[in-house]
C-alpha cells in the first residue's frame, strides 16, 4: 500500500477500493439497467410490463393471481418471468 505524499491530489477513485473516510460522502447508487432477458423482477418492473400501477401488482399477488417470492428478507419480493409469462397466458384476451 501507497502512503498519500503530502500535497498530493486525492485519487478521485479510492473510495473503491477502500470505504470512505471520516467525512467523506459515498458516491450514489447507480440504479441496475433494466434487462428484459433477467429471470427475476421487481414489483415496478412487473408493472411497467403490464403496464399498470405497482398496487396493481400487489393485488395481483396478494389475491393469489401471480405469483411471488420473497427473496433474502421479507420485504425483498420479485416475480419470476416465467410466472408472469403463465400469468399472461391465463389471462390473454381472445
Amino acid at each position: 500500500m501507497q502512503l498519500e505524499q503530502p500535497g498530493a491530489k486525492p485519487d478521485p477513485k479510492r473510495h473503491l477500493l477502500r470505504g470512505p473516510r471520516k467525512g467523506e460522502k459515498k458516491p450514489p447508487r447507480q440504479p441496475r439497467p433494466y434487462d428484459p432477458n433477467r429471470l427475476t423482477l421487481t414489483k415496478a418492473e412487473t408493472a411497467n410490463e403490464l403496464g399498470i400501477s405497482i398496487r396493481a401488482v400487489d393485488k395481483l399477488i396478494t389475491s393469489g393471481e401471480l405469483k411471488a417470492r420473497q427473496i433474502f428478507s421479507r420485504r425483498t419480493i420479485r416475480i419470476m418471468r416465467s410466472d408472469l409469462l403463465a400469468f399472461l397466458e391465463n389471462n390473454a384476451i381472445n
